[in-house]
């Protein structure tokens, strides 16, 4: 595996959808592809309208739908793509990043 590359992939994923897992397997095959690792961040966005599920729920969701992807949900610094590609990227990794 890459010391150095990291995969990222970020989704709202509220409701999680077959594209979502789409998109997350895709994020795993392409790091696979270069050795790298990978992790597709799930936001926190939740509200009772538009995003109904918490953000337990959607992870509870996504790791069904694609169990060999490696989801975590942002954590209350790293919400957005910026934050989470920050910390990637203070972390030693070359961060690449893709949103749906």
């Amino acid at each position: 595996m890459s010391d150095t590359t990291h995969h990222i992939g970020f989704l709202r994923g509220n409701p999680f959808t077959s594209a979502h897992a789409a998109f997350a397997e895709h994020i795993k095959t392409e790091a696979d592809k270069q050795g790298a690792g990978h992790t597709v961040v799930l936001t926190r966005s939740h509200d009772a309208k538009k995003n109904p599920l918490s953000p337990e729920q959607k992870l509870k969701h996504a790791q069904r739908a694609a169990p060999d992807v490696n989801f975590t949900v942002a954590s209350g610094l790293t919400n957005g793509s910026a934050g989470s590609i920050a910390v990637a990227t203070t972390s030693g990794y070359l961060a690449w990043s893709a949103e749906l």
